[in-house]
């Protein structure tokens, strides 16, 4: 009952979040394109270090293909999961003759893969979309090889009263933390990015026609993160079962 909520849920916000999404792309590339570059290329920087070529990873809610694609042309054999049919037939397209991925239609709740299948699993702005992030988290350490690791990149802030349609959670540092000491898992390396103060800024600055200046301020906006990390709102965080 509650699989079918959900996924009544999805396919009635799906076109129109799509549609919505890539509307917001045309108005604002630079800052929806070099914020979500930057960050996903942070998160498969860190991957790389925690994975050898030619292993199995496993992206759930991989969407578009975006960190799919990188680690695909990194060497990495990599299995997309995502419920949207729309979001797997862009990431098909993303990927040219000589990238290959399996892209499977399914959650992240069921995943359909035999016990320690993978040796890493990728969870990247997902587990708010869940309709039971610790069930998911259940299933990625059983589909995880023994000592290998899992990435969770969440944004988290406050909750607030009324979330986007999309998202089913919103999530606080602790509890993000929480969900994983709870499945079980060994925290083995935090990386915090991004400044609440200078989002909003940065976001307007956009507008103005100066590349150089917006450049400058997306940089301390991102870096600040790095430096004071209770001013950061994303974490790239990597677990070992």
């Amino acid at each position: 009952m509650e699989v079918n909520k959900w996924l009544y849920k999805q396919k009635f916000f799906e076109k129109w979040y799509i549609k919505f999404k890539r509307r917001l792309k045309a108005r604002i590339p630079i800052f929806s394109n070099e914020w979500w570059n930057y960050t996903n290329f942070i998160t498969v920087k860190i991957i790389q270090k925690h994975t050898f070529k030619l292993s199995l990873i496993l992206d759930v809610g991989c969407g578009e293909g975006r960190i799919l694609k990188d680690l695909v042309k990194s060497g990495r054999n990599v299995v997309g999961i995502d419920p949207s049919r729309i979001l797997l037939n862009d990431a098909k397209c993303s990927l040219n003759k000589s990238w290959h991925a399996d892209l499977i239609l399914g959650v992240g709740e069921y995943l359909p893969f035999r016990s320690e299948s993978f040796d890493a699993i990728i969870c990247a702005a997902t587990l708010e979309h869940l309709m039971s992030p610790m069930k998911f988290l259940k299933e990625a350490k059983r589909c995880l090889k023994k000592n290998h690791t899992i990435c969770i990149k969440q944004g988290y802030e406050k909750r607030v009263r009324r979330p986007q349609a999309d998202h089913m959670h919103g999530f606080t540092y602790q509890e993000i933390i929480k969900l994983l000491h709870d499945s079980n898992f060994t925290i083995i390396h935090i990386s915090r990015i991004g400044n609440r103060a200078l989002w909003t800024l940065t976001y307007l600055l956009q507008f103005i026609p100066l590349r150089k200046l917006w450049h400058k301020l997306f940089k301390i906006h991102v870096s600040l993160g790095y430096k004071n990390p209770k001013l950061a709102f994303l974490a790239i965080i990597i677990a070992k079962k």
